[in-house]
């Protein structure tokens, strides 16, 4: 499926796919949901506003910190599928050479979103 996925050429979306998956654009994007919440929800504005940020900083921490940097020396990084099969999955934007696991888009979105929630 990786395969089928990586073989399509999308064109635009590709290009909108590496522009959303910048840590810049995430940043940006997870402030403006954070003052969002806090401007125009005056019932739990300030909680989601507070919530927001103290995931993004735990997930930080805890994440890009401890596991990818401190505790990846014991157990040993993942190689990223593209570096594993450079002949069958090309990467989509810069490449990176850091751990695959764990996903920092998604663990810094499952983070927020669950204080959204």
């Amino acid at each position: 499926m990786v395969k089928f996925l990586n073989g399509l050429k999308l064109g635009i979306a590709d290009s909108f796919l590496e522009f959303i998956n910048r840590t810049v654009f995430l940043f940006i994007f997870w402030t403006i949901a954070a003052f969002a919440f806090l401007l125009f929800d005056g019932i739990y504005g300030k909680k989601v506003f507070w919530g927001i940020i103290t995931a993004a900083l735990l997930h930080f921490a805890v994440s890009e910190g401890l596991l990818k940097h401190v505790l990846i020396n014991f157990r040993g990084k993942r190689t990223r599928p593209y570096l594993a099969h450079p002949k069958e999955i090309k990467p989509i934007g810069k490449p990176h050479k850091d751990s695959s696991f764990p996903s920092s888009h998604m663990a810094s979105a499952l983070a927020i979103l669950t204080v959204i929630l």
